[in-house]
């Protein structure tokens, strides 16, 4: 209280002047009294003047300390009753300011928290739906052949031994059947047509030769050769053992297909039509049931080769790896069966 005094300008001194002119003017009352009257009038002036006189002393400089006061803030945020009034209302530069100004916790709610900013995971972009998944996309794709054919047939390996490699080779199995006929879902691969069996009753088809290697297609121990729709006259003459496959003796040309099963040699296009017994969407060397009633399997005598009673052997036992099951397989060695069953239908 004493610092906010001394800052408005009302010194204990003035003051203490004035209560003791005051307290003297009371004493000297109470003397005159006793007197004359003349003298009561001249010492009531001469104490009149001097209270006055020190009154407008005390008063004489408040007026500028009370503007020093004014501008203190000290003084002013104490709680001092002697803070003027008008502090108590910021002026209106002081309003300007403090709405212009943001507050410590303005400031930090007007800057972004952790959790509007973007997170690592909010900015990762989700991997596109259309993208082709693993399942989806073929294991192995065309890629050019020595002789200009996309294919994913070897290189390397001539599986027939007639001087062609497969991956010109356009009947690589020698069944008479030519490759483009085996690639069963027709997208130029040829290492994902796999079929034999039946989805209802084996949750994963195939015997482990692909169809344009395969001698026996569907499994039903009718080989391939014998379903093709070659003439059984004409398949006397060129596969003479009955083993599936045409003999080495008949030229094949340069594209590996009988000459004698084309329209011209090394044309391609073969000189018969491939056989459709019930007409179905499957020809008869991938059909267990040509003829759309009886098992093949079980129209050639070996229906006692089928243990799920679906048409088709089961029992994956392939030695030579030629796609005729070793339990039919006359010739577990060499690729081939001599003797197999012909088509009766």
């Amino acid at each position: 209280m004493t610092e906010c005094l001394a800052q408005t300008g009302l010194g204990v001194w003035p003051l203490l002047l004035g209560a003791v002119v005051i307290v003297g003017l009371g004493v000297a009352l109470l003397v005159i009294t006793r007197r004359s009257r003349k003298t009561v009038t001249t010492l009531g002036l001469g104490l009149l003047i001097a209270t006055g006189a020190g009154l407008l002393l005390s008063m004489s400089t408040p007026s500028n300390a009370y503007a020093q006061a004014s501008s203190s803030t000290e003084c002013s945020t104490s709680g001092s009753s002697f803070a003027p009034a008008t502090s108590a209302s910021p002026s209106s530069s002081s309003i300007g300011t403090a709405s212009q100004t943001p507050t410590s916790s303005q400031t930090a709610n007007s800057t972004p928290t952790a959790s509007s900013s973007p997170t690592a995971t909010s900015t990762t972009s989700p991997s596109p739906t259309t993208t082709p998944t693993a399942t989806s996309t073929p294991t192995t794709t065309p890629t050019e052949s020595p002789c200009g054919v996309p294919n994913d047939k070897s290189t390397t390996l001539d599986t027939d031994g007639d001087g062609i490699t497969d991956a010109c080779d356009l009947d690589s199995d020698n069944d008479g059947i030519p490759d483009s006929i085996e690639d069963l879902n027709n997208n130029s691969l040829y290492l994902d047509d796999d079929i034999d069996g039946n989805i209802l009753v084996t949750p994963v088809l195939g015997d482990g030769v692909s169809s344009y290697l395969d001698l026996d297609s569907d499994n039903d121990s009718v080989l391939d050769l014998f379903e093709s729709g070659i003439p059984a006259a004409l398949i006397a003459q060129i596969d003479t053992n009955r083993d599936g496959i045409i003999d080495a003796n008949f030229p094949v040309g340069t594209n590996g297909l009988a000459d004698i099963l084309e329209t011209s040699p090394d044309s391609g296009v073969i000189n018969y039509t491939l056989k459709n017994t019930d007409g179905d969407d499957k020809p008869d060397f991938i059909d267990a049931i040509s003829d759309e009633t009886n098992f093949d399997l079980y129209q050639v005598g070996n229906s006692q080769f089928d243990d799920l009673g679906i048409g088709f052997i089961s029992r994956i036992v392939d030695p030579d790896a030629d796609g005729i099951m070793g339990v039919v397989d006359t010739d577990a060695t060499h690729r081939g069966s001599p003797g197999a069953p012909l088509a009766t239908w």
